[in-house]
């Protein structure tokens, strides 16, 4: 009993399981890119957008802490105290935030600047609102002028100088997405077509390797067909193809033999 050893089927499921690994690698190559793509915009996120949002509550404390002294000046100064102290709390939380989270160059020197201003202009604001000790109006309007007003707008430009820094960071981290993305969408095209590629030359081998033992095992049927005994097929292959050439092989066999058989007894 012959037994085959390698059929037509494994090999055209080799083919298949090998053309779809190769795809397989493509799309989980187009799906890393992705990850990391991900990856890109969510560090712009964690490492930026973290300390604007803290810088622009910053801001905004520091613009109410500038209302305080005004109200003051107008007469208000119990308003004035209690929106100065409250904003001076929310400005003190918003720049531990962003001091903590330090991601560019120079940005701690920056951070460090405005902490130092920002200590110099609450005394001097204590020092406008003390109620153990008022001020004459005039001698209020002179601190204001020559320290207030001139510290408030040192700590608004570097408070600004940090808000810029991060903004231009998430502008180069997104520039850098956007890179990848078309880098990604190049290798993806890449990939496809070079998959694309492998699996027609695949494709084509199967198919060359079938159609052609194939093709010759029809023609030395017909040529045994015509009369011509003497063919043999080399079958070196233990697939249904080789069965078949075996199979032609033994019916030429035979077909000469009993020729042969045919031409003793007639002579």
């Amino acid at each position: 009993m012959h037994i085959v050893k390698k059929n037509l089927r494994s090999q055209l499921l080799a083919s298949h399981i090998l053309t779809a690994a190769v795809m397989l690698s493509v799309m989980m190559g187009a799906v890393f890119s992705l990850f990391h793509l991900g990856g890109s915009i969510e560090r712009i996120v964690q490492d930026n957008y973290k300390s604007v949002e803290a810088v622009l509550r910053m801001n905004e404390a520091l613009e109410r802490m500038e209302s305080a002294a005004n109200y003051f000046l107008a007469g208000a100064s119990d308003r004035a105290r209690i929106q100065f102290e409250t904003s001076a709390q929310r400005f003190t939380e918003a720049h531990r935030t962003e001091a903590n989270n330090i991601t560019e160059d120079g940005e701690m020197q920056m951070s460090s600047e405005v902490e130092s201003r920002f200590d110099a202009y609450v005394r001097d604001m204590r020092r406008l609102m003390d109620a153990s000790s008022p001020m004459p109006p005039r001698d209020a309007y002179g601190l204001y002028k020559a320290r207030l007003r001139p510290g408030y707008d040192a700590l608004k430009a570097r408070v600004h100088d940090i808000l810029v820094l991060n903004q231009n960071a998430i502008l180069r981290a997104d520039a850098r997405a956007k890179a990848e993305a078309q880098r990604a969408s190049w290798l993806a095209m890449a990939g496809t077509l070079a998959a694309l590629l492998v699996a027609a030359a695949i494709s084509i081998g199967m198919v060359r390797s079938a159609l052609t033992p194939l093709l010759d095992i029809a023609a030395r049927a017909d040529e045994i067909g015509a009369g011509k005994l003497d063919q043999h097929i080399e079958a070196d292959r233990t697939d249904e193809i080789g069965v078949l050439a075996g199979a032609v092989n033994r019916m030429a066999a035979r077909l000469r033999e009993a020729r042969d058989a045919e031409e003793r007894r007639v002579h």
